[in-house]
């Protein structure tokens, strides 16, 4: 499972596609995509990307129902000590830097490793789903991709 599309002009199309039905929606064509975004109070693709990838990872370590390849994905860092944060995850070791470092389970971990440490130790998916909804993420990814 990547995070990233197979191919870049997949990404790009997504993403005008949704330039245009908001201009359509809104009958403005001056507009900055951001401008249009805010004006409906939606997130920007990326964003809601994001946010899936947190609540995916919440239900994983929170829930034993989901399916086992899904909590094997997953491994919460074993703290003997009291250090900063808890209910972190295992930064998974990469072999390659084109698709490892941009595959599911490591871009995952790290995003979930940054969010505060109120945000990771909630219990309820509803609470953090509105929480998590709140939260911009901002660009911050040098792959092909997002440059």
């Amino acid at each position: 499972m990547f995070h990233i599309l197979d191919i870049v002009q997949q990404f790009g199309i997504f993403v005008n596609l949704n330039k245009r039905a908001l201009r359509i929606v809104l009958d403005e064509k001056s507009l900055h995509y951001q401008e249009l975004l805010n004006k409906f109070n939606f997130s920007d693709l990326y964003n809601i990307r994001c946010q899936d990838m947190m609540k995916t990872v919440f239900k994983t370590i929170q829930f034993e129902t989901m399916p086992k390849y899904m909590r094997g994905l997953f491994q919460m860092r074993n703290t003997e000590r009291n250090v900063r944060g808890s209910r972190k995850l295992v930064i998974p070791y990469v072999n390659t830097t084109t698709y490892g470092l941009h595959s599911f389970r490591y871009t995952t971990a790290n995003m979930w490793n940054k969010l505060t440490e109120d945000l990771r130790s909630l219990t309820s998916l509803n609470e953090f789903k509105t929480k998590i909804c709140q939260i911009f993420f901002e660009h911050q990814c040098n792959c092909y991709l997002c440059k």
